[in-house]
């Protein structure tokens, strides 16, 4: 049986936000969980979130929602390269 994996590409800069989106509070919980906490309920097999070297706020809130994680040795470029690196994972 074939299996499904949701590829979550957030290793973006949010530069125009000013602030991480993915962290910010929709309700009561940042962004990041409302988006895996979907996917998990979907029928998709596995979550594979790609978040970017240093961002280690993202990284453990991605961790803690039981999501895998995948932090590439360099930042990716743009969200091509970030969907590649969950790809290669």
């Amino acid at each position: 049986m074939p299996r499904c994996f949701a590829l979550v590409p957030a290793a973006g800069h949010s530069t125009r936000m000013g602030q991480p989106k993915l962290l910010m509070s929709l309700g009561d919980r940042p962004l990041i969980l409302h988006t895996i906490d979907a996917w998990q309920r979907s029928r998709i097999d596995r979550v594979v979130a790609v978040v970017r070297p240093g961002d280690d706020a993202l990284a453990e809130v991605v961790r803690s929602a039981g999501a895998d994680l995948v932090v590439p040795d360099a930042p990716p470029p743009d969200m091509k390269a970030s969907l590649q690196a969950a790809l290669r994972y």
